[in-house]
C-alpha cells in the first residue's frame, strides 16, 4: 500500500471514528435532556390547586352554555370578545401596558385609552388638552372591558348617560391594581393632561395582588406584567440588543441545564419565604417571586391576619396619596370598591365547588376587612360591592368581568354618585 493509500485509510479511520463520538455524544446528549425533562418536576414542589382550578373558564363546555345567554348571541360571535381580549406589553417607564391591539372589538390608542366606536387617536388628544368636562377612568380589566366590546364598557355607558355631559376616558389596563392605577394617573398628570374628575374602580386585582408578592406593601408585585418579557434575560444592563449570547440563552433553555442550576440552588419553599420582603435591603429574586405567585394559596394560610391588616393599610395611603393629588391639581377624586365576581352567589361561573376550594376563604376575609374599614371611615372609599347582587346569573361573563348588563348598572351607579351635570356640552 502506497503512503498516499495508507494516509486516505488513517484519514478515513479517524473520520469514522469521529462521527462515532459525535454520533455518541448527540445520543447522550439528548438523553441526558430527555432524562432531565422528565426529572426535572421532581427538584419542583407542585403547585397547589386552588379556587381558579374550580371555577368556569369561557372555553369550557359549561362557559359556552353560560356565554350565548349573557349575551343573547351565538357562541362564535360572543367568544370572539373573550379570544380577542389583549394580553401584555412592556412600555419604557410604566410597569406595563395593555397590549397596543386594533381588532374588530378592541382597540388601543393613544395614552392607552380604549376606543369607542367612531373614536380615534386624533380625538382621543383633542379631549385629553381639554381644560373642563374630561373624566379619567381608570381599574383594571374589568374598566377596560376585557371579554365584552367597545359599545359594552363601563366608560362607554357613562359617556352615553343622560346624567353626564363630560366625555369618560378609560384607562382601564389588565391586571392593574390601584397601586398600577396611581401610577398611570401619575404618568397623564406629568404628560400635562388635566382631568376635571379621576375614577377609581378597585379591589378584585388588589385582594389577589397582596398573597401572590412576598414584598413591602408598596412594592407588590404584578407578576403578570412582570412576566412579560421582564425576567432575568431581559434585565442586562451594558448588552447591546444586536449582541445577544445565543448560545447561552440555547444552553439556559435545555432541560439538562435547568436542572443542573435548580439543584446548585437552595431550594425555595414556604418556610424561606420572607413577608415584606425590602428589596433595597434584601435583594429580589427571581425564583421567590415565581415560587410565591404559584404557592399564593399556602402564603395566603400562612400569613392572613397580616394580609388584611397589609391591604386595609395599602389602600388607606393610596386614598390619602390621591387625595393629595387632587388637592394639587384641581381634580375631584373618587376611588369606587368594586363589585368581586367570584363573590356573588349569582355568578353561574363559580359553582359549589369553587366555593369550597381552597383559596375562596381567602377572598372572602379580605373582602370583608376592606368592606369594613370603608363602612367605619378608616377608607375613604365608595362601597358598590353588592350593587351586581340581583342579576339572575346574566353580570359576568366569567368568574371576574363584568356583562354589558352589569356594565350599564356600574355607569349609572358611578354617575350618579360623582354628578357630571356642570360641565359644557362634550364636543365629539
Amino acid at each position: 500500500m502506497s503512503n498516499g493509500h495508507a494516509i486516505l485509510s488513517m484519514v478515513g479511520r479517524g473520520a469514522r471514528a469521529g462521527l462515532v463520538i459525535v454520533g455518541v455524544s448527540a445520543i447522550i446528549f439528548i438523553l441526558g435532556n430527555v432524562l432531565a425533562y422528565y426529572a426535572f418536576p421532581q427538584f419542583v414542589r407542585p403547585m397547589p390547586r386552588t379556587v381558579f382550578d374550580a371555577v368556569v373558564w369561557p372555553r369550557t363546555g359549561k362557559g359556552q352554555e353560560l356565554l350565548p345567554k349573557i349575551f343573547s348571541g351565538r357562541w362564535d360571535d360572543v367568544i370572539k370578545y373573550h379570544d380577542l381580549s389583549p394580553g401584555f406589553a412592556m412600555h419604557p417607564t410604566l410597569s406595563f401596558i395593555t397590549a397596543p391591539v386594533k381588532n374588530d372589538h378592541f382597540v388601543i390608542g393613544a395614552e392607552g385609552v380604549r376606543l369607542e366606536p367612531g373614536w380615534n387617536d386624533e380625538f382621543v388628544k383633542h379631549i385629553l388638552t381639554k381644560d373642563t368636562g374630561v373624566i379619567f377612568l381608570l381599574g383594571g380589566s374589568t374598566v377596560l372591558g376585557h371579554g365584552v366590546g367597545a359599545d359594552h364598557t363601563i366608560s362607554y355607558f357613562m359617556n352615553n348617560s343622560h346624567g353626564s355631559r363630560a366625555t369618560v376616558m378609560n384607562f382601564g389596563s389588565q391586571a392593574y391594581d390601584q397601586h398600577q392605577a396611581i401610577e398611570k394617573l401619575l404618568y397623564l398628570l406629568r404628560g400635562g393632561y388635566r382631568p376635571e374628575i379621576v375614577v377609581l374602580l378597585d379591589g378584585w386585582n388588589d385582594i389577589m395582588g397582596m398573597a401572590r408578592s412576598n414584598l413591602r406593601t408598596r412594592d407588590k408585585l404584578v407578576y403578570h406584567g412582570f412576566a412579560t418579557n421582564r425576567g432575568d434575560i431581559a434585565f442586562t444592563p451594558g448588552d447591546r440588543i444586536d449582541d445577544r449570547k445565543h448560545l447561552r440563552l440555547f444552553l439556559e433553555s435545555l432541560p439538562l441545564y435547568r436542572l443542573m442550576a435548580i439543584s446548585q440552588r437552595d431550594p425555595v419553599s414556604l418556610d424561606s419565604i420572607h413577608q415584606g420582603r425590602d428589596s433595597f435591603t434584601q435583594g429580589f429574586d427571581f425564583y421567590e417571586a415565581e415560587f410565591v405567585f404559584n404557592h399564593w394559596v399556602e402564603f395566603a394560610d400562612r400569613d392572613r391576619d397580616l394580609l388584611k391588616e397589609q391591604i386595609v393599610e395599602n389602600l388607606s395611603e393610596n386614598q390619602k396619596f390621591i387625595q393629595a393629588l387632587a388637592r394639587g391639581f384641581g381634580f375631584r377624586a373618587y376611588s369606587f370598591y368594586q363589585p368581586i365576581g367570584l363573590l356573588d352567589p349569582n355568578n353561574p361561573f363559580v359553582g359549589d365547588s369553587a366555593r369550597t376550594a381552597r383559596g375562596y376563604d381567602y377572598v372572602v376575609d379580605m373582602d370583608k376587612v376592606v368592606r369594613e374599614a370603608i363602612a367605619t371611615g378608616q377608607l375613604p372609599m365608595i362601597d358598590i360591592s353588592q350593587r351586581l347582587r340581583d342579576g339572575e346569573g346574566r353580570n359576568y361573563v366569567d368568574v371576574a368581568h363584568y356583562s354589558p348588563t352589569a356594565n350599564k348598572i356600574i355607569a349609572d351607579e358611578i354617575i350618579g354618585r360623582i354628578n357630571p351635570r356642570s360641565y359644557p356640552e362634550r364636543t365629539r
